[in-house]
């Protein structure tokens, strides 16, 4: 069984938390508190803070989505049909927003920097 490092749920409840909220909507205590990992592991792994915190949530996002098509094309019978169930189930899941969305849409030094990330977070590694 893997081991769960503390920096898996800061980065699961970030992501969700700035989903929900957005980015200006969520604070380090409310990642602190709803994840039950102490503070100081959370200045340990992301010691740029927030915004370092947001580029991993983000990255968390895209291996989900990643998953979630790789399933959806692996069953449907064509490409057309894949791409109509995926968009309807990324519907249900994301809503209007997203989590891209949440984090890029207010103006803001911050946000800036991380939608400046966001093209390399698509580059394969």
């Amino acid at each position: 069984m893997k081991k769960i490092k503390p920096k898996d749920p800061l980065i699961e409840t970030a992501s969700r938390l700035f989903k929900l909220r957005g980015y200006c909507g969520v604070g380090l205590n409310d990642i602190i508190a709803e994840s039950g990992v102490p503070k100081g592991s959370l200045y340990h792994y992301f010691p740029d803070g927030k915004e370092q915190l947001a580029i991993a949530a983000i990255d968390y996002t895209k291996t989900l989505v990643m998953e979630d098509i790789r399933s959806v094309f692996a069953v449907a019978s064509t490409p057309l049909d894949a791409f109509q169930v995926y968009v309807y189930e990324l519907s249900k899941v994301f809503g209007e927003g997203g989590i891209l969305l949440a984090l890029t849409m207010k103006s803001g030094k911050p946000l800036e920097a991380i939608a400046e990330q966001i093209p390399f977070l698509f580059i394969k590694k």
